[in-house]
């Protein structure tokens, strides 16, 4: 039997409200309900048509927060290029759609190393980071007068729009075109959303350890997504050029940018319409403001300020947020609670039995020689030695602080050894970071429970499992057999966040399997397990190296980790204290004395 695919197809309920939004858009609210039906009111048309200028920027820019977890002002400089790149364009010739087709790719061109550089960094950084390239953009375009008029801005030439020889340039037309060009962006964020690649994207942004883990490039996919978000909202730049005729640099400032995220937060990212709903809202309720004392610039500025904490204080997840909250509080009530497994409270510890090893070791795979690593003045690992070989199962213990951690960390590429060298089947990996390494077969877990919090258990194993594909490593097992060696199968529809932490864990190591690891790398995955959890896990690892590949794994539990090794290597003091087999690291006096402690 298939497991769900984490590529989502659009459903009717995924659809119907988009439908509704779209016939309110179109037909009901350009009617003007004080004369006679289907009169469009010029009033709504006006204030209508930049509501979809600024709908496109919202739904962009609420889009890359919601697929990225990032809060970015960078849209607010590629709109101001979009719109300067095609009025220069338009005023040559190249008429509305020929400038729109040229915003969207200098918009694009200059996103793309922008995107590189602000990336790199995160949180608050990322977001002062985007200010500040936003920034340099409007000081731009106030200085470069003979390019754009300076702070006079430009005046667009001739704003007629046509298509297939029909004039777009009335009011009504207009309306309908900025308002087909919202729909179309809305699509295409909502298929990138529902693809594989926005699901890879809320995986980076749920887990962006995890998801490096099995392999996933987390920068080139933001990046891409970067120069989406910022080639869409170029058209909205030409849009306001031609709507209003002239563009000016104050037009871009961060204030402006302002009332975009105001409408980001007040539709909510919950949803790829939520913003769209917080930008006509907002933009509407300027008419109620005119006629009020409130619509001098300086007091509405303090207006959206206010709404703004309030809303971020009393509604965080926007209208869309809190739709989609109601509608999960309401499936809950009729979801049964998570199931225990079939006879699971009358389990007891399993009995511990060594297993059978052949005399000779397989051919090495992974080969770590002379590993140091120093943090300051402290030497943490100081010329560690080992090797895992082809099929087996290789512990690696020792003390707190002997450097078990470190070790892993310096072989998957999260951390750069100073001295040493780290080959896997032959390739010198110890210069790579850890997306690269799990590329080539190198897959780890964490000492947390790491999954992604926003998918299901299911979706999870499929995460894993495309990766894993597009390794083109042979598979060694399928998600429906991973969900059963797991004992998960009877919650593949439950979302992780919700799981207690047993599960949790076991569903972290069936995702670095669904990956099709060469050699798993696997951190005290053992730690805050029940007895009938470390049956699953046992029943794992042992399936791992039954399929063919092999596992490096630390642990502080003896009593599970010994009976399943094939070798055990001991450090103490970030130094090889001693290798072999389990019996006889069990009976190495040095062993335990150091860490196993004295036997009674």
């Amino acid at each position: 039997m298939k497991s769900p695919r984490v590529l989502v197809p659009f459903s009717p309920h995924q659809l119907w409200p988009a439908f509704a939004t779209f016939v309110f858009l179109a037909l009901i609210l350009p009617a003007n309900p004080f004369q006679s039906p289907w009169v469009a009111s010029l009033s709504v048309l006006s204030i209508g048509t930049y509501a979809s200028v600024f709908g496109i920027l919202a739904v962009s820019t609420g889009t890359f927060i919601r697929l990225t977890g990032l809060i970015s002002v960078a849209q607010a400089g590629m709109w101001a290029i979009g719109a300067y790149a095609g009025t220069i364009a338009s005023n040559n010739g190249a008429g509305f759609w020929g400038a729109v087709l040229i915003a969207m790719i200098v918009a694009l061109a200059v996103s793309l190393p922008v995107g590189v550089v602000a990336l790199r960094s995160s949180g608050l950084a990322f977001l002062v980071v985007t200010l500040a390239i936003s920034g340099l953009v409007v000081l731009v375009l106030e200085n470069a007068k003979e390019l754009t008029g300076g702070t006079s801005g430009l005046l667009v030439k001739d704003n007629s729009v046509g298509l297939v020889g029909i004039d777009l340039s009335d009011p009504l037309r207009r309306y309908y075109l900025h308002l087909g060009l919202l729909l179309l962006t809305v699509a295409i964020l909502a298929a990138v959303v529902h693809s594989r690649f926005g699901r890879t994207l809320v995986a980076i942004r749920d887990n962006t350890a995890l998801a490096r883990s099995v392999g996933t490039a987390v920068l080139w996919r933001r990046l891409a997504l970067f120069g989406l978000s910022s080639a869409l909202v170029a058209p909205a730049g030409v849009m306001m050029a031609y709507q209003q005729s002239v563009v000016t640099p104050n037009n871009f400032d961060t204030f402006s940018f302002l009332e975009v995220f105001l409408m980001v937060i007040l539709g909510g990212t919950g949803a790829v319409l939520g913003p769209l709903w917080g930008a006509w809202i907002l933009l509407f309720m300027q008419p109620w403001l005119a006629g009020t004392q409130l619509s001098d610039p300086n007091y509405r500025t303090l207006i959206y300020g206010l709404l703004l904490i309030l809303l971020v204080r009393l509604m965080p997840g926007g209208l869309g947020g809190a739709a989609i909250s109601l509608k999960r509080r309401l499936r809950s009530r009729r979801e049964p609670a998570v199931p225990q497994a079939a006879g699971e409270e009358n389990r007891a510890a399993p009995t511990r039995k060594w297993v059978e090893r052949p005399e000779n070791r397989g051919d090495p795979l992974l080969i770590v020689d002379g590993l140091t690593k120093n943090f300051g003045g402290y030497r943490a690992l100081d010329g560690v030695k080992l090797d895992v070989r082809q099929g087996e199962i290789h512990g690696l213990i020792g003390p707190n602080g002997s450097g078990k951690t470190t070790t892993l960390n310096c072989i998957s590429g999260a951390l750069q050894p100073d001295r040493g060298s780290v080959t896997l089947l032959g390739r010198s990996i110890d210069r790579l970071n850890l997306d690269f390494t799990a590329r080539l077969g190198l897959i780890r877990t964490y000492q947390q429970a790491e999954v992604f919090a926003s998918f299901t258990v299911a979706e999870c194993l499929d995460f894993g499992s495309d990766a894993g594909e597009r390794s083109g490593r042979p598979r060694l097992f399928t998600a429906r057999e991973l969900l059963e060696l797991a004992h998960l199968e009877r919650i593949a529809g439950k979302r992780v966040g919700s799981l207690p932490h047993g599960h949790r864990r076991l569903l972290g190591v069936a995702v670095a399997i669904a990956a099709r690891p060469t050699v798993l790398l696997m951190d005290e995955p053992a730690a805050g397990l029940s007895a009938v959890e470390l049956t699953a896990l046992t029943e794992l690892i042992m399936s791992i190296r039954s399929a063919g590949a092999s596992v490096l794994i630390v642990e502080h539990d003896m009593k599970f980790l010994l009976p399943m090794c094939d070798w055990v290597t001991v450090l103490h003091n970030g130094v090889n204290l001693a290798g072999g087999r389990a019996t006889e690291i069990s009976e190495n006096e040095q062993v335990i004395e150091a860490y196993l402690g004295s036997r009674r």
